[in-house]
C-alpha cells in the first residue's frame, strides 16, 4: 500500500499526526490542511504548507481559530495581513496578523480603533512614530496599560516634556 492509500483508508488522528511529521509531500499536506476533520491535525499540516493560496484560504475561512493563527503566522502579504487584522472574528488571529504588519499607518489605526488590549499592545510595540505614541499617552480614551507601553517607547525628550506639561495626571 502507498502512503496515499493508507491515508485514504483511515481516520486515525494519531496516524495522521505521525504522517504529517514525516512527510513533505506538498499536495498531501495541502489536502490535510484544508479538509481534515481534526483541528489539531489541520494545524500541524498548516505549519508545513508553503502554498500561499492555500494559506490565504485557511487564514480567511477555517472554522478553527488556532488553525487560522497557524496560517496567518506563515503569511507575508501585508495587504492580506491587514484584512485579517481588521476583520477576523477572533482576537488571537487578529493579534497574529498585527505581529507581522509593517505598515505604521495600519498599526496606528489598530491602536486608535481600540479593542482587545493584547492587540493594541502588540501594535504599540511596533510603532516607531514617537509623536503618535505621545498622542496615545495623552488620549483620554486610551487604556492605562496601553498608555504605559506607549510612554515606554518614547525616547524623544521634547515629546516627554510636552506630555508632562499637558497633563496633571498621566493615567486618568
Amino acid at each position: 500500500e502507498t502512503l496515499r492509500e493508507v491515508l485514504d483508508n483511515t481516520t486515525s488522528v494519531e496516524l495522521f499526526k505521525i504522517v504529517i511529521k514525516k512527510i513533505n509531500n506538498k499536495k498531501i499536506l495541502n489536502e490535510i490542511a484544508l479538509d481534515f476533520f481534526d483541528d489539531e491535525v489541520r494545524e500541524m499540516a498548516v505549519k508545513k504548507v508553503t502554498n500561499k493560496a492555500v494559506l490565504k484560504k485557511i487564514a480567511l475561512n477555517d472554522e478553527c481559530y488556532s488553525v487560522r493563527v497557524a496560517a496567518t503566522e506563515r503569511i507575508d502579504n501585508q495587504n492580506l495581513l491587514e484584512v485579517i487584522a481588521e476583520n477576523d472574528e477572533d482576537d488571537e488571529v487578529r493579534c497574529a496578523a498585527v505581529k507581522k504588519i509593517t505598515s505604521q499607518k495600519t498599526l496606528e489605526y489598530v491602536v486608535l480603533k481600540g479593542g482587545w488590549r493584547n492587540i493594541m499592545e502588540v501594535a504599540v510595540g511596533r510603532i516607531t512614530n514617537e509623536r503618535f505614541l505621545g498622542r496615545v499617552v495623552l488620549s483620554n480614551d486610551t487604556n492605562f496599560i496601553i498608555k504605559l507601553k506607549a510612554l515606554e517607547r518614547i525616547n524623544d525628550k521634547e515629546i516627554v516634556k510636552e506630555i508632562m506639561e499637558n497633563t496633571t495626571n498621566l493615567f486618568i
